[in-house]
């Protein structure tokens, strides 16, 4: 393919994750006002301070990251949080679309990329976590899930993106993506 085609790039919401940083540091202060007044042990203290802060930690570490979170290309789709390796279109059998609704009544817009030898491109597991995975999971190929609506991008640059080379999506999608204002 011709280099000079258009790469998309994805990234998630900064403000998100700086929300959830300062939400969770704030329950920690609190947690530790409330503690130290309290005939609770120390290690209670300790334990839930430290949950609370290392959740902070891992937003603010999140928020602050710069570089894109999906990326795809005529040569294939790239999404760093999910796959250990880009997948070349000619490995994806087909695309699917499902609409869930959230719990705030919000449609959210999943793609699902089937691959053969999905394990391949997948981050690995511990060996522990591994073992447990077998036992919640049906399918042997299972399909890598996108949520359309989490990135700062609109929907519409999603369906482009896959418009323009990946296998066509299901007739439902191009509605909705391109319909929706995110």
């Amino acid at each position: 393919m011709a280099d000079n085609q258009p790469t998309y790039e994805f990234h998630h919401s900064w403000l998100k994750y700086l929300f959830w940083a300062v939400a969770l540091s704030c329950i920690a202060i609190i947690f530790n006002f409330v503690v130290s007044n309290s005939s609770l042990p120390q290690i209670f203290d300790i334990l839930f301070n430290g949950f609370f802060i290392a959740g902070a930690l891992f937003c603010l570490g999140r928020g602050l990251q710069t570089q894109s979170v999906m990326t795809i290309t005529a040569n294939g789709i790239f999404h760093r949080r999910k796959m250990r390796k880009p997948i070349p279109w000619s490995e994806v059998r087909s695309i699917g679309f499902t609409t869930i609704v959230n719990h705030e009544g919000r449609d959210t817009y999943e793609i699902k990329i089937f691959v053969d030898n999905s394990a391949e491109y997948r981050h690995r597991l511990p060996k522990s976590l591994e073992l447990l995975s077998g036992f919640y999971t049906t399918e042997k190929y299972r399909p890598f899930k996108i949520d359309a609506n989490r990135f700062q991008e609109n929907t519409a640059k999603v369906y482009n993106a896959f418009a323009a080379y990946g296998p066509p999506l299901p007739p439902e999608a191009k509605e909705k993506l391109l319909s929706r204002r995110n």
